[in-house]
């Protein structure tokens, strides 16, 4: 019973196995042609000159063909109808001594044939279709190409056309008909292709934005990361399609204990709907070596439609150029700060305090009562000069009546009968600065009253000298008003004022004495004036005398 059984099992198996071979005979091609063209039936199975075997062919299973007449020619691996007829539509069997395989040619009248074959294209590509009857352009004489979308002409007369960006109306039977002369006789040819356009993500080339060819300083013995980014579609598709990989001369990475990578991929949108894909390999290097150096480390990326290749160089790293490199970075900024603060250094200090007294109004006095004070040579001659006239009304009518300080001007703030030398002292040591401002006014031509004046002058300035060089607790302010003055009639401990600081020298003109050209000399006065003010202790005081030059307009100039 068992021996039946086993029987049973393995018939079954053969007639399955036959049953399946005869299934898989049944996937025959169809090809059209139109009766009288020229037409080349093509066998399948694949020979070479070594096997010695030769291809027989039939037709319906049970008819020899004849091939031996002018019309049907065996010609290697193919059978030739010069032309076709009606008649020749039937199977066609092409077989050797251990294949076989089946065709059918179906004739037909008319002037296109049905397609023989379909091609897809993606839509928005760019791509070629092939009249695919190459062996035409090779034994034809005078061939004519034309092409018909649904049998309509195109006017196109290439072996291949060109469609770019391909669209939905693209879509259709596209016949390639070949006029041509062969043996001196006259035929015609026609293939048949249906084009079908899908909108499918589509896989592109990849490339490599990073690096391209490029070379990185570093030091041996210590650890590197190289990173390659590179395009690989437009859709998360492409992820599964493209591969990634680093080679160290030609020799794939795993082959060295210190290099390992690691793979991430970015998604980046373009626009609704649209996207772009990235992958990101990152090489670990844990330890270069000197073989690493001068060496390509070649980043390869590819897909089924291309392949891209960034590459990257390591080199010994300059200590020298490095540290030029940090020297730039610092002395170049250095540089711009000083530059800046050279030719800003005034704006940027009265911003500063302007700043300072919007946010901190309140600050800690110093026990001065005035912000400076001024010191001039004057006497009954000079109440009409220009110095005079400065003095007494230009400077505070800038100085308190704009910026808001509060100065001791001697023949305008002292009383009548104060004992001179005990006020001045006074007075000075409450300043916070000296203002002296000089002309070229000769003291010889002063009478004996006048002398008396000069007296208290120089008294006064001696004051305040010797408590800016002696005691270093007041800053002296240097004002010139004329060009061109003797500072050998003036005290040594003035001159020596002017050879270390310079002085300010002002120039009068028409005008407002604070609009340009002199707005200089105004914002380097207030430059050297203190921070602290006495505002506190007395409000701004505003001129209310109007003076012969109030109009003048000063040039100011700094030594």
């Amino acid at each position: 019973m068992r021996e039946y059984s086993c029987i049973f099992f393995w018939m079954g198996f053969l007639l399955a196995a036959y049953a399946w071979k005869d299934g898989q005979q049944d996937q025959i091609d169809t090809y059209f042609t139109v009766e009288g063209h020229f037409y080349k039936l093509n066998c399948d199975l694949y020979t070479t000159q070594m096997d010695n075997q030769t291809l027989s062919w039939s037709r319906d299973d049970n008819h020899t063909l004849d091939v031996t007449s002018q019309r049907i020619k065996k010609m290697e691996d193919s059978l030739w109808f010069l032309p076709v007829k009606l008649s020749d539509s039937g199977y066609y069997t092409c077989s050797n001594r251990r294949n076989i395989t089946k065709m059918i040619l179906s004739v037909e009248s008319g002037f296109c044939p049905r397609q023989s074959d379909i091609k897809q294209f993606q839509l928005g590509t760019t791509r070629k279709l092939s009249c695919r009857q190459d062996i035409i352009f090779t034994i034809g004489q005078k061939v004519e190409v034309n092409w018909l979308k649904d049998c309509n002409p195109l006017g196109r007369h290439d072996q291949k056309i060109l469609m770019r960006n391909i669209t939905e109306k693209s879509a259709g039977k596209y016949t390639c008909q070949i006029n041509f002369i062969y043996e001196n006789r006259n035929y015609t040819a026609s293939w048949t292709t249906l084009l079908k356009v899908k909108n499918e993500p589509v896989l592109l080339p990849p490339k490599v934005m990073r690096p391209r060819n490029e070379t990185v300083a570093v030091k041996a013995g210590l650890n590197a990361e190289l990173e390659c980014k590179a395009f690989i579609g437009l859709n998360e598709k492409a992820m599964n399609e493209t591969v990634i990989y680093w080679m160290f001369n030609y020799t794939f990475i795993n082959q060295y204990q210190d290099l390992s990578e690691r793979l991430e991929f970015l998604v980046s949108s373009v626009k609704q709907g649209s996207s772009k894909v990235y992958s990101v390999s990152r090489l670990s290097i844990g330890e270069v070596r000197k073989e690493f150096f001068h060496v390509p480390f070649r980043c390869i990326v590819y897909n089924s439609v291309g392949r891209d290749v960034g590459l990257i160089q390591l080199t010994p790293a300059n200590d020298g150029t490095f540290y030029i490199h940090v020297l730039i970075c610092v002395v170049i900024p250095m540089a711009v700060i000083s530059v800046v603060y050279c030719f800003f250094k005034v704006d940027l200090v009265l911003a500063f305090r302007g700043m300072r007294q919007v946010f901190c109004p309140n600050t800690i006095s110093d026990g001065k009562l005035y912000d400076a004070y001024v010191s001039y040579l004057h006497h009954n001659n000079l109440c009409s000069s220009h110095a005079e006239n400065f003095v007494m009304h230009i400077l505070p009518e800038v100085l308190e009546g704009l910026h808001g300080y509060k100065l001791f001007i001697r023949g305008r703030d002292n009383l009548p009968g104060e004992a001179i030398h005990d006020i001045i002292a006074d007075t000075v040591r409450k300043s916070r600065r000296m203002i002296i401002v000089v002309s070229t006014t000769s003291p010889n031509d002063l009478d004996q009253n006048e002398r008396l004046n000069q007296f208290q002058d120089v008294f006064e300035q001696q004051i305040g000298l010797y408590d800016a060089l002696i005691k270093d607790t007041l800053q002296v302010i240097l004002l010139e008003m004329d060009e061109n003055i003797d500072y050998s009639l003036l005290p040594e401990s003035v001159k020596y004022v002017k050879q270390k600081q310079g002085a300010l020298r002002w120039k009068p003109c028409r005008g407002d004495p604070t609009a340009p050209p002199n707005r200089r000399f105004w914002k380097v006065l207030r430059y050297h004036m203190s921070v602290t003010r006495s505002q506190s202790v007395m409000e701004p005081i505003l001129p209310t005398t109007k003076h012969p030059q109030a109009e003048t307009n000063p040039i100011m100039h700094t030594v």
